[in-house]
């Protein structure tokens, strides 16, 4: 199939930064440059031969314009990046009329250039050939540059967003490059639970993920309030499997919980979402706020104590049960947060473990000017980001101890009968 649109040639000039630039596309699936494309609309999706060197395209990419930054500058934003195993212009120039291959030379002279429809179709049509093997991924950019942009409002979007924090908040700690979660991404047409708009089963690089509602454990609910599931597989045998329970309707879902469950050191590992508003300070500066008086607050909060009353805790008697906090409990507060369904970044926001939690709301430091509690990031002075929070739950070092591995089946169970979509993820053995 030949696309009816026009494709942007793009180089990272300089050595020092397209080595970095070229290890965060390795990492993360996805990167921002500044690009000299004024004929391109804001907004505009192409699809994009990436180089590095200025020899060789290592990546096909769906591109989509900014916002200017400098004069004849604007952000360009790589994403859905599909491997060409370095393919060169000599490969290229086999298929491509000598006229038209001018242009792509020039183009990687110069650093950037958008070509024509009809060298476009031309350039696209020699790249599919000499690499059969991306015929899939060539389809979705494709598919991808059609589907008119659009923005994702509202609240339930934002608990999608949510949703699909606590899948690539899962997949990282498990291990998983988020570079290879990108293909599963897909733009979603209504909201819907974030496990249904993921691709169809497929094989990613050394993953394999399959959708499957019956797959649960048994324990965590029953299978009818199951919204989806899938189970991801590693060459090595190692399984992620990602269960999404929620027995209300993702339009009245009031939060979302995300259950980890790390085998390796038999621990459990829970976080709450909470979301932060806007709201405007004596300054008139606008900063993410969350106060404490959501419906669910309290009832969540006097769940969590009962059990932490109630637990029988056995000193650790190995390396694998040390901790250094053994209460499971954390909240994530995210600011007002709009749906980016291609991003395999997770949300920015701060982890507060239970403990720093009840500290923190008992200080005169977050009293408002009414006594009440506002939670910002200019007073609550620490916190775990992303990264801090995924290698800590990735080695053990905070999380259940393992004499609670059973007591703690009970208060996920009761957990559910919030309106709350709950993410249980769980590693298995090789």
């Amino acid at each position: 199939m030949t696309p009816k649109h026009r494709g942007l040639i793009f180089v990272v000039a300089e050595p020092y930064r397209a080595i970095r630039v070229e290890e965060h596309a390795a990492n993360f699936g996805d990167f921002t440059d500044t690009v000299s494309a004024h004929d391109l609309e804001a907004k505009k999706r192409v699809i994009a031969l990436v180089s590095f060197d200025g020899e060789t395209f290592s990546y096909a990419a769906l591109a989509t314009r900014g916002n200017r930054v400098a004069t004849a500058k604007h952000v360009m934003r790589f994403a859905r990046l599909v491997e060409l195993d370095h393919l060169t212009p000599e490969e290229l120039s086999r298929h491509v009329p000598a006229a038209r291959m001018r242009a792509v030379t020039r183009f990687v002279r110069d650093g950037a250039g958008v070509l024509s429809e009809s060298t476009w179709s031309d350039v696209w049509r020699a790249v599919r050939i000499l690499r059969p093997d991306r015929t899939g991924d060539f389809d979705t950019l494709e598919q991808l540059v059609t589907e008119p942009p659009r923005r994702y409002v509202g609240r339930s979007y934002e608990t999608v967003a949510q949703e699909k924090d606590a899948f690539l908040l899962a997949t990282e700690i498990f291990g998983i490059d988020r570079s290879l979660t990108s293909p599963l991404l897909v733009p979603p047409k209504k909201p819907a639970p974030f496990l249904d708009g993921l691709s169809k089963a497929s094989v990613i690089e050394d993953i394999m993920i399959q959708k499957d509602k019956s797959t649960f454990a048994d324990w965590v609910a029953s299978p009818e309030d199951h919204v989806g599931s899938v189970v991801l597989t590693r060459r090595d045998g190692r399984q992620l499997t990602v269960v999404n329970v929620n027995r209300t309707a993702i339009e009245t879902t009031l939060g979302v919980d995300l259950i980890y469950y790390n085998h390796v050191f038999r621990s459990f590992v829970m976080v709450q979402y909470k979301r932060m508003e806007q709201e405007k300070g004596k300054d008139d500066r606008e900063s993410a706020v969350y106060r404490p008086i959501d419906p669910s607050y309290k009832l969540e909060l006097a769940r969590m104590d009962a059990y932490l009353a109630s637990r029988k805790v056995i000193p650790p008697v190995d390396r694998v049960d040390f901790r250094l906090s053994s209460n499971a409990f954390l909240f994530k507060l995210c600011p007002k947060i709009t749906l980016d369904p291609l991003s395999t970044s997770p949300i920015k926001g701060m982890y507060l473990p239970l403990d720093y939690w009840k500290l923190l709301v008992r200080s005169a430091e977050v009293r408002g000017p009414k006594g009440g509690v506002q939670i910002t990031y200019d007073n609550v002075h620490r916190y775990f980001d992303n990264s801090a929070f995924v290698a800590l739950v990735e080695n053990g070092w905070i999380g259940s101890s393992i004499s609670e591995e059973r007591e703690l089946s009970s208060l996920i169970r009761s957990g559910l009968e919030g309106n709350r979509s709950v993410y249980y993820a769980r590693t298995s053995k090789v």
